[in-house]
């Protein structure tokens, strides 16, 4: 992701991928494997619970930990 507004000299930020229909957490998984952050939503608790596995099995790009 490039800037195209007038601050172009800031520098280039991964976009957040925002899934609002997460499921089973196929979008979510290819944006961490991407190196992006992600949030995800979901009305079913299953789906949701099904999503949290398959990214924790995922390994982060390095420089991508948890930050606080």
């Amino acid at each position: 992701w490039r800037p195209t507004c007038e601050h172009r000299d800031a520098p280039a930020a991964p976009c957040v991928v925002l899934d609002c229909f997460a499921g089973s957490g196929s979008t979510l998984v290819a944006a961490q494997r991407l190196g992006r952050r992600s949030i995800g939503t979901d009305l079913s608790a299953s789906y949701l619970g099904l999503a949290r596995k398959r990214l924790e099995a995922v390994p982060l790009p390095l420089g991508l930990g948890m930050e606080t």
